[in-house]
């Protein structure tokens, strides 16, 4: 009988190694499994950073990738034009004329054409003199065609300023249509006569070819016939913008932006070293 008893105990203690055992290894196959997907969530979360952070990498200032679009044969082939010129203005207490640099620089791509800005530099305190409206001008440009966009647009009753605001003015002008909307013609192949009636006021454009030249001036009358405002622009095939006056009334306010030149790229030619 006690013989008996002792085969039994034997036989418990053996079921108990073998349930302890097996929970043991129940354990270490559940920790495993939970490791490994706590790998994956590591390594997916290190991949999805490494994506991330490509994007960013690959991620330009926007100017630098964009290029000419439109080929005109009265403007310029490049993204960035230097320009010299002569600059007539009001300053304190006189008539400043003196030598200056202007930029031409393309802003953004459109789907018919390009948008440019012409920026007066700010040399001699100019702009002291005259505002940012005055030294910074916005075209959109075709392969045909050249407008001269105003520097705000009314919308909703407000006034939205773009003077020299580049991301302003491609967030509300987002298409070809508002741009060439907001804009004037100043460059374009037909003639355009709008003949001055004095005393009636309004505004009058005038677009001609003389030579190679496009020839665009704008005059806006008071109701009495006198000047309120006046701008020209001559644009000159194979060169780009020659010439640009504005003022207020008679010689008031005057910014007259003469003999534009484009500043050629300096080129260097290595020379050959012979080894022999």
């Amino acid at each position: 009988m006690r013989k008996k008893w002792i085969i039994i105990l034997i036989l418990v203690i053996t079921a108990s190694l073998y349930i302890i055992v097996w929970n043991g290894k129940k354990t270490v196959v559940t920790e495993d499994k939970s490791n490994t997907k706590a790998s994956e969530r590591v390594t997916e979360t290190k991949d999805s950073r490494e994506i991330n952070q490509l994007s960013l990498n690959e991620i330009v200032p926007y100017d630098e990738n964009i290029c000419v679009g439109i080929n005109n044969p009265y403007f310029y082939e490049n993204e960035s034009v230097n320009l010299t010129a002569t600059l007539t203005y009001y300053g304190t207490d006189t008539e400043v004329v003196r030598d200056g640099t202007l930029e031409m620089k393309l802003v953004k791509n459109y789907e018919n054409g390009d948008l440019f800005k012409l920026s007066v530099a700010n040399e001699e305190n100019i702009q002291d003199c005259l505002g940012e409206d005055r030294l910074n001008t916005y075209f959109y440009v075709t392969d045909d065609k050249i407008y001269r966009l105003w520097a705000y647009i009314c919308q909703d009753e407000e006034v939205i300023r773009f003077y020299n605001d580049d991301d302003l003015i491609v967030k509300y002008l987002d298409t070809d249509d508002k741009l060439i909307a907001n804009g004037e013609l100043v460059c374009c192949e037909e003639d355009v006569t709008d003949e001055l009636q004095p005393k009636q006021g309004g505004v009058h454009v005038t677009i001609s070819h003389p030579d190679n030249q496009t020839v665009y001036n704008r005059v806006e009358l008071k109701e009495d016939g006198s000047t309120h405002y006046y701008e020209s622009y001559v644009w000159e095939k194979g060169k780009g913008l020659v010439e640009n006056r504005s003022g207020f009334r008679i010689e008031a306010d005057i910014l007259y932006i003469k003999n534009i030149n484009q500043i050629e790229n300096v080129k260097i030619e290595e020379e050959s070293v012979d080894t022999n």
